[in-house]
């Protein structure tokens, strides 16, 4: 245990004083926040716009049906844009100088008309440009709303009486089972991604380190004071928690970001009903067996090369495992509740990316979660111990790049 400490300490010491981990951090850090401000922020600049251009970004309203809607009501209905009437025989020209970009004054004309023979009613809208103004389909919700409530005070309706008629009626929905609720489908998807991104990619981190260690010749030091066991765990360990401290500080400044832009009331849209404590808790031992696993296969994969370069094709395996379990996952959300769904979860080099996302959007037995995370376990510490015994047949061989059957050869004559 006190080598396997050594070897942490060592291996998180060195490479969080890298340059590259740094800069790579911290610029992950920044686009984190950028991507999660900017769709908050674009529709904020937008209304900034419309709103400081309130004198320029004029609605015209034909002044003929300004005893069926009030210019007053539609103006308060629209705080953004200067709600003008104007008389009919101007409505042409400046309708075409709307369409021509030649009105300085205006950028969207409506003109809203009633027909007493039929009681029909019609809306037509001219813009400048796109998103010039509040749109059509708005403005003729609004419009709707304006002559009904004309109507209904006409007939002798209070305001009172009229304003309950054409309030909203909000809704809610509770789902007993959650097996087909996919209103969590985009955190349980982003889940996956985050999680095999993750595992992934720090798994890289440990052949990368073994590899480069192995072409200074640092691994020729480290396995003559202590056990190739410890080495690998140790490494592993280390990258691990540097891995998920950089994941931590990119979800944090991302969450922050989000939060400072004003983009938590958005949040509704989304279900989060599942982010629990106990899930949360779940996500982390997931995490860390699924690393484990996957450190270990690379681990093997970093010792079996004499030099970097040959790093890529020795991760080739690796990687398909990867593409192929991640892609089994994905496909399992497409089909909840199934036995697809079962199978991306059971299996071990899937159940990774598959459970916890499942987790997000789906009410699971807790049954499926035990035997889930015993087969990940056990064949976590299996692998571990394999890949531990082809490390240390591995780690001082030189020359060139050892193949699968090499490795296990070796390791049998290591007996």
């Amino acid at each position: 245990m006190k080598n396997i400490g050594t070897i942490f300490r060592f291996t998180f010491r060195e490479q969080a004083r890298k340059k590259s981990y740094v800069i790579v951090t911290v610029l992950l850090m920044l686009v984190a926040a950028a991507l999660v401000a900017l769709p908050v922020l674009i529709p904020q600049w937008q209304s900034g716009k419309a709103n400081g251009k309130a004198s320029r970004s004029v609605v015209y309203f034909d002044d003929k049906t300004t005893a069926t809607i009030d210019p007053a009501a539609l103006q308060q209905a629209l705080p953004a844009y200067t709600v003008k009437t104007v008389p009919d025989g101007q409505l042409d020209a400046l309708r075409k100088n709307i369409l021509a970009g030649k009105e300085e004054s205006g950028a969207v004309m409506a003109v809203y008309q009633e027909t007493d023979d039929t009681n029909r009613a019609s809306l037509s809208y001219y813009e400048r440009s796109r998103d010039s103004g509040p749109g059509a389909d708005e403005l003729a919700e609004i419009i709707r709303n304006l002559r009904m409530e004309h109507l209904l005070r006409r007939a002798g309706l209070g305001p009172q009486e009229a304003d309950y008629i054409l309030q909203a009626v909000p809704a809610t929905t509770q789902t007993g089972d959650h097996s087909d609720n996919m209103t969590g489908f985009i955190p349980a998807i982003a889940v996956c991604i985050l999680l095999f991104i993750a595992i992934f990619t720090y798994g890289i981190w440990v052949a990368t380190s073994i590899a480069s260690e192995k072409t200074s010749r640092v691994l020729e030091v480290l396995i003559t004071s202590t056990k190739p066991s410890a080495i690998i765990v140790g490494k592993s360990l280390a990258m691990g928690a540097l891995g998920l401290l950089q994941l931590l500080l990119i979800l944090g400044a991302g969450a922050v970001s989000y939060m400072a832009v004003g983009g938590a009331s958005k949040l509704a849209v989304l279900s989060f009903a599942s982010f629990t404590p106990g899930a949360f808790a779940l996500l982390f031992v997931y995490f860390v067996l699924g690393f484990s696993l996957y450190a270990m296969l690379s681990a093997v994969a970093g010792a079996s090369v004499s030099n970097a370069d040959d790093l890529r094709s020795a991760m080739q395996p690796i990687t398909i495992l990867g593409m192929l379990s991640f892609y089994l996952a994905y496909g399992s959300f497409m089909a909840p509740g199934t036995p697809l769904s079962l199978v991306a979860s059971f299996i071990p080099f899937s159940a990774p990316f598959a459970m916890p996302a499942r987790l997000m959007m789906a009410g699971v037995p807790w049954w499926q979660i035990v035997l889930s995370l015993l087969l990940l376990a056990g064949t976590t510490w299996g692998m571990g111990a394999l890949s531990i015994r082809l490390y240390a047949s591995a780690v001082l061989h030189y020359g060139k790049q050892l193949k699968l059957k090499d490795l296990f050869r070796m390791a049998g004559h290591a007996k």
